[in-house]
């Protein structure tokens, strides 16, 4: 390997914390954008979308898979889930706030294909293989792996399209004061769940990332609420 290769070691249960999005139908719809204006229009809403993960205080902390349709994102600075919780609520409240826009664009242009997406969050190892000369990383660990399966998970309900795991969860609170500490806040975590964040299902649920032990699962509840707490 060239010696320019850095490896970033995120090797700790808690090491890193992941967003992964998918936007649905996406290959159906582009196939139906035949017109630059079209496309443009499908572009310029995820890139707008996805705007929210670009946060100086991130700079070099971060690593992104893009693929047009959505993305994988790890961040591993030192209040990563609150980070990776922030970034993935913005981009909720973005899709929530235009969807109605989306929508009318699809009517305006009969297509009749459904918009959706699916969010999921989730903390675990990873280990960063960056190669600077290229502007590239490579990402590898099971944090990465779960968080694409929550993801993916979003689709086995009708009115839920954000799903964090308990373990992101517990991170999450471990953070807290670290957060507070960095953004000035007085957060307390106990009444922050309480308010935004509720559990989907009374059972630990598989998701098929080979956790034989299954996850809790939650989402939010407002998150216009939660961004205006978190700014």
């Amino acid at each position: 390997m060239k010696s320019t290769l850095n490896i970033i070691n995120n090797f700790k249960n808690d090491g890193s914390s992941a967003i992964c999005l998918d936007i649905r139908n996406s290959t159906q719809l582009v196939r139906k954008f035949n017109t630059f204006e079209k496309l443009k229009f499908h572009s310029d809403f995820l890139v707008d979308l996805k705007s929210n993960i670009f946060h100086k205080e991130l700079s070099g902390s971060i690593s992104i898979n893009d693929t047009g349709d959505g993305f994988i994102c790890l961040l591993w600075n030192k209040t990563h889930a609150w980070s990776a919780f922030t970034i993935a609520v913005a981009m909720h409240s973005y899709i929530n706030l235009n969807n109605d826009r989306y929508i009318d664009f699809l009517k305006q242009h009969k297509i009749s294909i459904k918009f959706g997406f699916g969010i999921g969050l989730h903390t675990a190892s990873s280990l960063v293989y960056r190669f600077p000369e290229y502007h590239r990383d490579f990402m590898f660990g099971k944090v990465l792996n779960t968080t694409a399966r929550l993801e993916s998970f979003t689709k086995t309900f009708k009115n839920i399209n954000f799903l964090m795991s308990g373990y992101f969860l517990n991170t999450l609170k471990k953070q807290t004061d670290d957060y507070n500490q960095k953004r000035n806040k007085t957060i307390n975590f106990e009444i922050f769940k309480e308010k935004y964040i509720r559990l989907v299902t009374n059972d630990k649920v598989e998701i098929n990332d080979s956790n034989r032990s299954g996850h809790s699962l939650y989402t939010i509840n407002d998150n216009l609420l939660i961004i205006n707490e978190l700014q």
